[in-house]
């Protein structure tokens, strides 16, 4: 707690509490006496729910949450959130009792949900595998197998996962006759969906366009990359910034990955240096000059700390290889 700032304990706060409370409060009023005995796991899939929804919200890089408490604190919710739905949605499963497709739809998102827990927290829990070196080296010895682009769309299935749980409440007719509730449940949904297929359609035709103009080695496995953005006003880059790049007409690179500017921005151009660390980052440095970039950006609260901080001194330490 005392790493945290002001803002992300209030996001805690929000995400956990705040958001969930309108249809807890719906629920208290509307749920039928007859289901009285099981009223608390009934609330407890619900909160379930609303964290799943928030999960794939934060999936989407908000890039106004971001500037407040940083990405990795954004990816580290997501992934402790996640982890909290599903514990919620297993003690709801054990305290609810259903029948025909309510229970079979209701099943299939449980175990979908399982299944990419396991496979996250190998894959796509950075956080995790840097702590564990078991997990890392698992995770290396699969990557061979499972690459970036790979498990970017396995992660996706979550979104299934959240159907099926929709799909599953629509099919129960005492919720779907909580009239409050099923238009905030609905609400929610709706919200979230329309967020995510927006994030989708900006990631598709409206990201900044670029050109990879150079190329080098500077070290062993490590490279520098030049691009040329076309509308650089289309991006709001700061001192510190990252971006997420992908290579749109080149196999194996389609999907955005993030990297380090190391240039200040003015005239366009932003230099990245890459360690081929995962299939993406080796893969990039054999990309061709002159290829296609996409670029969303810029991300990160290097700029801001500096900004809040005017008057304390700075050092900065860096490695040099040689």
């Amino acid at each position: 707690m005392k790493k945290m700032t002001v803002w992300q304990i209030l996001t805690w706060g929000v995400i956990l509490f705040v958001i969930p409370l309108p249809l807890v409060q719906a629920m208290a009023v509307e749920l039928p006496s007859l289901y009285t005995s099981t009223s608390l796991a009934i609330q407890i899939g619900s909160i379930a729910y609303v964290w799943m929804l928030l999960a794939v919200y934060l999936a989407t890089k908000p890039k106004w949450l971001d500037r407040l408490i940083g990405l990795p604190s954004i990816y580290f919710i997501h992934g402790v959130l996640s982890m909290l739905a599903i514990a919620l949605a297993y003690l709801h499963k054990e305290g609810t009792s259903s029948y025909g497709w309510i229970k079979t739809t209701g099943n299939w998102a449980f175990d979908l949900f399982w299944g990419l827990l396991v496979y996250s927290l190998v894959f796509m829990a950075g956080w995790l595998t840097s702590r564990f070196k078991p997990l890392l080296w698992l995770k290396k010895q699969l990557e061979i197998l499972f690459k970036h682009e790979l498990s970017v769309w396995i992660h996706r299935l979550n979104l299934i996962a959240v159907l099926l749980v929709f799909i599953h409440v629509q099919l129960i007719s005492y919720i779907t006759n909580m009239t409050i509730y099923i238009w905030l449940f609905n609400g929610y949904t709706i919200f979230v969906t329309g967020a995510y297929l927006l994030q989708k359609l900006r990631s598709r035709y409206g990201l900044a366009q670029g050109k990879l103009t150079a190329i080098q080695p500077i070290a062993a496995n490590f490279y520098e990359l030049t691009i040329q953005f076309k509308s650089h006003h289309a991006l709001k880059l700061y001192p510190g910034d990252y971006v997420f790049i992908n290579f749109p007409n080149i196999d194996h690179l389609k999907e955005l990955h993030p990297f380090s500017i190391l240039n200040s921005v003015v005239d366009g151009t932003i230099t990245l240096a890459i360690r081929g660390d995962g299939d993406f980052s080796r893969a990039v440095q054999h990309a061709k000059v002159g290829s296609k970039v996409l670029i969303d950006g810029g991300y990160g609260r290097f700029n801001p700390i500096i900004k809040q901080h005017p008057d304390d001194e700075l050092v900065l330490v860096t490695a040099v290889a040689v």
